[in-house]
């Protein structure tokens, strides 16, 4: 259970929701560290790739048809309702929840080291060695899972 969380921590750090975007990668993340920091996630969504969206409420169905046990189980160790996981925005307002004190904020908070862009795909490095890659979706920077 412990390794599905900690994927879900990684994905969720770099996915999307749609939504009005950043104007560069820069923007995005520092949208990126203002609503992990404020548990914000209409921020976070709007910062969120196409695919990160679709993982986000795929993990929604997948958390929601555990058996009882499962969801108990979660439920207790996360200090949870038994509705949490129902969609997309409760899975991300869960992540935002458990990373507010981690070790991701922290590695963001960090500063940035660098940022390498090249057409529609950006890497930002911080100064802590974290990756983040970001995507251009229409006019927006987004962050990019499946790149991480």
């Amino acid at each position: 259970m412990r390794f599905l969380v900690s994927i879900v921590f990684l994905i969720l750090f770099c996915f999307s929701c749609s939504g009005g975007g950043a104007i560069s990668p820069r923007e995005a993340f520092e949208r990126l560290v203002n609503s992990i920091e404020n548990s914000d996630v209409e921020v976070f969504k709007t910062i969120q790739s196409k695919d990160n969206i679709k993982f986000f409420e795929n993990m929604a169905v997948t958390l929601s048809d555990n058996n009882a046990f499962q969801r108990n189980y979660l439920n207790k160790r996360y200090e949870i309702s038994k509705d949490f996981y129902a969609d997309c925005n409760s899975i991300m307002e869960f992540y935002l929840f458990a990373e507010k004190d981690g070790n991701l904020l922290k590695s963001l908070k960090s500063g940035i080291e660098s940022i390498d862009r090249t057409d529609n795909k950006a890497i930002i490095v911080t100064n802590s060695g974290t990756r983040i890659v970001f995507v251009k979706e229409n006019s927006s920077w987004k962050v990019d899972l499946k790149s991480f």
